[in-house]
């Protein structure tokens, strides 16, 4: 968990979030509720809800079931973008 918090906290510095090119999602694959937490906490403390999500699954999906999830939201994340 705090990898990812400090791969975060690296990429807030990149100027793809003031326009909105980009979007990070995080798929919290099953670690526990306290990895939640922290995860949430630092999302919100640095105001970065317009370019980070957060998706957690109840259970560990392994690594290639939770690239999956994440994969799977691409589609409908560039559909979005598109319109706007």
């Amino acid at each position: 968990t705090q990898v990812t918090i400090n791969c975060l906290h690296s990429l807030a510095h990149c100027k793809l979030w003031d326009s909105n090119e980009a979007h990070v999602v995080i798929w919290e694959n099953g670690t526990g509720l306290e990895a939640v937490a922290l995860l949430q906490d630092c999302i919100q403390q640095n105001q970065w809800e317009s370019w980070v999500e957060l998706l957690v699954s109840p259970v560990n999906l392994g690594f290639t079931g939770g690239n999956n999830r994440v994969i799977e939201r691409a589609p409908a994340l560039s559909y979005l973008h598109s319109c706007r």
